[in-house]
């Protein structure tokens, strides 16, 4: 599928089932319009910072699910 991406994906999930769970680690739950919404705040942040639609952007981390909860 041309065009697509991560975003998009993540944006139509939210919409099919905003109150289903996307994250779960732990006593922790993560809903998937929760998760979309924490998601568009980072890409707000990141084009504030000067990247633009199609940068590149890697995040150096341990491998685990608790970072976006």
């Amino acid at each position: 599928m041309s065009g697509l991406n991560f975003g998009d994906l993540l944006e139509a999930v939210a919409a099919r089932i905003p109150d289903a769970p996307a994250i779960v680690h732990g006593d922790d739950v993560l809903d998937w319009w929760t998760f979309d919404a924490q998601a568009n705040r980072l890409a707000r942040h990141l084009l504030a910072a000067g990247l633009t639609t199609g940068s590149r952007v890697a995040f150096y981390l341990r491998n685990g699910p608790a970072y976006p909860l």
